[in-house]
């Protein structure tokens, strides 16, 4: 059976989540802080992009949710609903 595009990609994915490589401890909520850290270090307009606070009382879908950094900052907005899908 051959490999797929698709596979591949999974096979990426699931090895690392985007962002984890910034986390560099093991326990869940410190790794998820540290990552969220370096990411709006390195990428600081991010939150204006985003514009989290928009979010508020709406229904927010985000597509690729990696570790969750962002996903965070939308439910700190106070969403009236907040969803995430990501491929792994």
């Amino acid at each position: 059976m051959a490999i797929t595009l698709k596979d591949r990609a999974r096979e990426y994915w699931d090895a690392m989540s985007c962002g984890e490589i910034y986390a560099g401890v093991a326990d869940e909520d410190a790794a998820l802080a540290a990552a969220s850290g370096a990411r709006y270090a390195l990428e600081p307009y991010i939150r204006t992009f985003a514009d989290f606070p928009s979010g508020a009382g709406r229904d927010v879908l985000e597509i690729g949710v990696g570790m969750g950094a962002d996903h965070a900052e939308w439910a700190k907005a106070g969403p009236r609903s907040l969803t995430g899908v990501d491929l792994t």
